[in-house]
């Protein structure tokens, strides 16, 4: 319940969060990574600037077993008009481009 406040919280303050992260959430856990390829900005760096084909091919590291537990049992910050996700050692970003949310970047936490 407490979750749930949280999240009615920011979606006052970032319309349209909250059900984007139930999908994207649910999309990581299960593994789907085509509706995850869906809900990310394309052309996706990873080591280097990935189209479609080379981000579905890189999934397997960018959401491997840890990082989909992660994303499980984790809650986003929001960090200005964005929203982080801090796994271990990387920083999952979120963000709204015309009112519509999507993966932005993955990046070292430093």
């Amino acid at each position: 319940v407490l979750f749930a406040g949280a999240l009615s919280a920011q979606e006052a303050q970032q319309p349209g969060f909250s059900d984007f992260w139930k999908n994207f959430q649910s999309a990581v856990v299960k593994d789907d990574r085509e509706s995850v390829a869906n809900m990310t900005v394309l052309p996706f760096y990873w080591g280097a600037s990935l189209d479609r084909g080379g981000f579905l091919k890189a999934y397997p590291k960018v959401f491997d077993a840890k990082v989909r537990e992660c994303f499980r049992q984790g809650k986003p910050i929001k960090d200005g008009p964005f929203q982080n996700l801090f796994c271990g050692r990387l920083m999952y970003r979120f963000g709204a481009d015309s009112g519509i949310w999507h993966l932005l970047e993955v990046a070292d936490n430093d």
